[in-house]
């Protein structure tokens, strides 16, 4: 257990749980940059926010990666 664990009282945490919930965040927010870029007024701002989602989709990438890894 870390230094901030024990300060804030916090138990182990589970990493396969830690890194499902990181998965399901980056995929709701990359979810969330295409529906934005979708409605965006702006080609350039269209653009940036489908970037942001392909940025996202990398990170979702990674997670996945290790949890199978991991045996999740």
């Amino acid at each position: 257990m870390g230094f901030l664990s024990r300060l804030l009282g916090r138990g182990p945490r589970d990493l396969l749980a830690d890194l499902a919930e990181d998965y399901r965040a980056e995929a709701m927010q990359a979810a969330q940059l295409r529906i934005d870029a979708d409605r965006a007024r702006y080609p350039q701002v269209a653009d940036e926010l489908r970037r942001l989602a392909e940025v996202e989709a990398c990170h979702m990438a990674w997670l996945r990666e290790r949890l199978v890894a991991l045996g999740g």
